[in-house]
């Protein structure tokens, strides 16, 4: 290294030799070769220094007495150049530094810079090339910026921050047609960015660890194709909570991912509950070895494997959440409940079998004490949507224990229920009427057309896999409309209750599945009244006893007569004597 004795001044007719007023006077140059010119300008009590390097290699700034730096703006020509801004002692490092400015000419050769900043960068960095080797002891709240020059690519590589890095980060490929940016071993020991800054990189990312990750993670284009990722880890310290608050979409990678805090999920750039991770088309066709880990009850986001159409990715790799493994990835058995509210899925996503509600092959009703129910839930391993309006799942029932083939059986119009998506992964169908006891349900999402159920990817939407989801409501006893396990007056109060409705819907009271509750119903409801479900036949004073009785108090001699007479009353008529049936049968 040497120091220049001739000094070339720009705008102020300086000479070398003659002294600057303070602070200027705390600033020296050293180059190890070529020629420089500087001029600088006292900004109060900082410094604003623009310096011109010719064919110089490496340079360096050198501040005494821990002058900060209003604005260091670099030009040069020649060779690539670096330039090192420090103290005359590590003690005498800038206490600030405003920003740098590189002039973006197209002939000029590549700038990289190390900064040794005992505070904070805080006008961020434009032009550059790198940014390498640099230790800051305080705050980066501008954004960074490193573009390509002279075929070299962006690089931000061997960088130590102190506190918070709250602004975005952006790197540029050489676009020689290679994804050759480079980010890597980059430490935050503060938080990284905010819900509104990116980091945004065309090449690699690896080495990375923050205290908190806020900034979503995209290639340059704000897409995943041009961006890989290695190594990441978000861990607690005293300037983060170690959680994950951002989207990351990268085409390969991360082959480490350590968060010590809670993955977790807002709403983001892509418009839904997000997908954090989001691995694509650059993925081999299996994941061998790769290594997640998640502090327990920390992910309450979305990670997402082979996001990218065909869609031809398996998930081999371990997945660790709290100490666990998740087993028989990708269709692992674990609940979201276990690990924070958040899901890791393989796209498209299939159906989550023990979160749906009942869990798929599973049943409501099971206990008699259990209220009714009006709706069914289905999770998924991954966000999914539908258009609004549309009907995005086709549903059929027939009574429990029927032999029925389910593809002669009619769906249940859409118009009986209301499908809603969310929270989280869940699609939700609430019917207009509570679910009658003794039936099964077959739920089959719709896979093409406006109505489809659709992965959500962001630009790479697909179908859902295409599942069968089934479950029962209640006993194998659709005339205990109640699910009590008793066929009596309270079954039939609720089925007069709903007497002459012809809704089309599930509704309880309709025992024949024709979509009304009429004398059909009450028909097969009094064979049986006065009996507990599963009792081998009806006997004297229940079953079609209770018909009986019911002719017998209405002056009939034999039951054939009475219903006889009871289809020929008029509706008025008919209204008046089911009135009348559950005094009668209280009585008997």
């Amino acid at each position: 290294m040497r120091h220049l004795n001739k000094v070339c001044a720009i705008g102020l007719g300086l000479l070398a030799g003659q002294a600057f007023s303070a602070p200027c006077d705390d600033i020296t140059i050293v180059v190890d070769t070529g020629t420089f010119t500087l001029d600088c300008v006292n900004n109060g009590t900082e410094a604003e220094v623009a310096v011109f390097f010719s064919n110089v290699n490496t340079a360096q700034v050198i501040v005494a007495n821990g002058t900060a730096l209003s604005l260091l703006n670099v030009r040069s020509e020649g060779t690539p150049v670096t330039v090192v801004v420090r103290g005359a002692t590590p003690a005498e490092n800038p206490t600030g530094l405003s920003g740098i400015q590189v002039p973006n000419l197209t002939t000029a050769p590549p700038v990289f810079f190390e900064l040794n900043i005992n505070g904070d960068l805080s006008a961020g960095i434009v032009g550059a090339t790198g940014l390498v080797n640099s230790v800051i002891t305080g705050n980066v709240s501008a954004p960074v910026t490193l573009i390509t020059r002279a075929g070299f690519p962006g690089e931000l590589r061997d960088v130590r921050v102190i506190g918070d890095w709250s602004s975005s980060i952006g790197i540029e490929e050489s676009g020689l047609g290679v994804a050759d940016g480079i980010l890597r071993d980059l430490m935050v020991e503060g938080k990284m960015g905010l819900a509104t800054t990116f980091i945004k990189v065309d090449g690699t990312i690896d080495g990375i660890e923050a205290g908190e990750l806020n900034a979503a993670i995209t290639d340059m284009a704000g897409g995943m194709d041009k961006v890989s990722i290695g190594s990441l880890r978000i861990v607690n310290t005293n300037g983060g909570t170690g959680d994950v608050n951002a989207a990351i979409t990268c085409a390969s990678g991360p082959t480490e991912f350590i968060v010590e805090g809670a993955l977790k999920r807002l709403d983001d750039i892509i418009g839904f509950e997000i997908p954090l991770l989001i691995t694509g088309s650059g993925l081999p066709d299996s994941l061998p070895g790769v290594e997640y880990q998640f502090s327990p009850s920390g992910l309450q986001g979305q990670i997402i494997f082979g996001a990218v159409a065909p869609f031809t990715k398996t998930w081999l790799g371990e997945t660790s959440i709290g100490g666990a493994n998740l087993t028989n990835t990708p269709s692992y058995s674990q609940s979201w409940t276990t690990f924070g509210g958040g899901s890791i899925g393989l796209a498209p996503f299939d159906i989550h079998d023990v979160d749906c509600k009942p869990p798929n092959g599973g049943n409501f009703g099971d206990n008699p004490l259990e209220p009714v129910v009006a709706s069914f839930l289905i999770e998924h391993y991954g966000p999914v949507s539908f258009i609004s309006g549309g009907n995005p799942v086709v549903v059929k029932r027939r009574p429990k224990g029927s032999i029925e083939d389910w593809g002669t059986i009619d769906p249940i119009s859409s118009n009986c229920y209301t499908p809603v998506v969310g929270p989280r992964r869940c699609l939700r169908a609430v019917f207009d009427y509570r679910i009658p006891n003794g039936f099964e349900y077959r739920v089959t999402p719709v896979m093409s057309g406006a109505s489809q159920l659709k992965s959500e990817l962001g630009a790479n939407d697909a179908p859902v896999v295409d599942y069968v989801y089934t479950f029962g409501v209640g006993i194998d006893c659709i005339e205990d409309i109640n699910g009590d396990n008793s066929i009596d007056l309270a079954d039939l109060s609720v089925m007069l209750f709903n007497f002459g409705l012809a809704p089309g819907c599930p509704i309880q009271g309709d025992l024949n599945v024709d979509g009304a509750v009429n004398l059909t119903d009450l028909s097969l409801l009094l064979f049986k009244f006065g009996t507990t479900c599963g009792a081998a036949a009806a006997t004297a004073g229940g079953g079609g006893g209770a018909t009986a009785l019911i002719a017998e108090a209405c002056g009939f001699n034999h039951s054939e007569a009475y219903l006889a007479w009871r289809a020929s009353l008029s509706p008025a008529e008919l209204a008046n004597h089911l009135k009348e049936i559950p005094a009668i049968l209280a009585g008997r």
